[in-house]
């Protein structure tokens, strides 16, 4: 796994098409999202990470399973959460729609809740479990 910009939405890969990676693999560190194949040559494939901040997929939050909308970028978060539903730091986050990622792939947790008393929903800060310099073997989950 290498960077081939200066920032960390994209990632590349060894491995492509002759190994039958394709757009839309999930990419796994550790039983964790890290991306999701956008493009796949004969022998390398590149991916977007949760660090790229124009990615947004739908998520459970909890025991609960509330929704909210996972917005990526230098600080991954999740929005659109409604004050309803008890949200606590340290709840499992993990996708939701089986069109955009494979169901119940882990994101990561939730870190800070954010609240504004004239929004009617959450915003929570992700903790990734992971620092992605030091992943150096992933896993693809094929769709």
């Amino acid at each position: 796994m290498s960077y081939p910009f200066s920032d960390k939405s994209l990632l590349t890969l060894g491995v492509g098409l002759n190994e039958e990676i394709k757009e839309g693999d999930a990419v796994i560190f550790e039983k964790t999202l890290i991306g999701k194949i956008e493009n796949s040559l004969e022998k390398y494939s590149v991916f977007k990470t949760v660090f790229d901040p124009h990615w947004e997929f739908p998520v459970y939050i909890g025991s609960n399973l509330a929704r909210g909308l996972f917005k990526g970028g230098t600080e991954p978060k999740i929005v659109l959460i409604s004050k309803k539903n008890k949200i606590e730091e340290g709840d499992l986050i993990i996708s939701a729609d089986p069109k955009s990622l494979p169901k119940n792939i882990v994101i990561g947790t939730v870190g800070v809740v954010e609240s504004d008393e004239s929004n009617p929903f959450w915003e929570v800060i992700v903790n990734i479990p992971y620092n992605l310099n030091q992943v150096r073997e992933v896993s693809i989950i094929k769709i």
